[in-house]
């Protein structure tokens, strides 16, 4: 009886270490593909709600595609976005295309 009142506290521990192992995982992929940028903006297409930024010597441009998930601090949202502005962006890529998570006025 002994081990048998043994085994399932261990059994399930075991499958919670699994649980915590995935999530953790999942977690670490997802903050693992987003990245952060900063520069300055250098064009932006109302049309499409996209924009791109200057990231300075030997980085280049990059453009961002907003969506309606696009969060803004220190901007009242896209249309705030100007030329020349000081911009940090967090985005992924979805698509091919590189999506701005947040977009902060620096």
């Amino acid at each position: 009886m002994t081990h048998t009142t043994t085994r399932a506290p261990l059994a399930r521990l075991g499958a919670l270490v699994a649980i915590v192992a995935l999530f953790a995982t999942l977690a670490l992929s997802s903050v693992a593909q987003a990245a952060q940028f900063e520069g300055k903006v250098t064009s932006k297409d109302s049309g499409a709600k996209t924009f791109r930024i200057n990231q300075g010597e030997g980085e280049g441009k990059v453009r961002f595609h907003t969506n309606g998930s696009t969060n803004y601090e220190g901007l009242s949202g896209f249309g705030a976005i100007e030329r020349g502005m000081k911009v940090s962006v967090i985005a992924h890529r979805a698509s091919g295309h590189l999506v701005a998570d947040k977009v902060e006025r620096e």
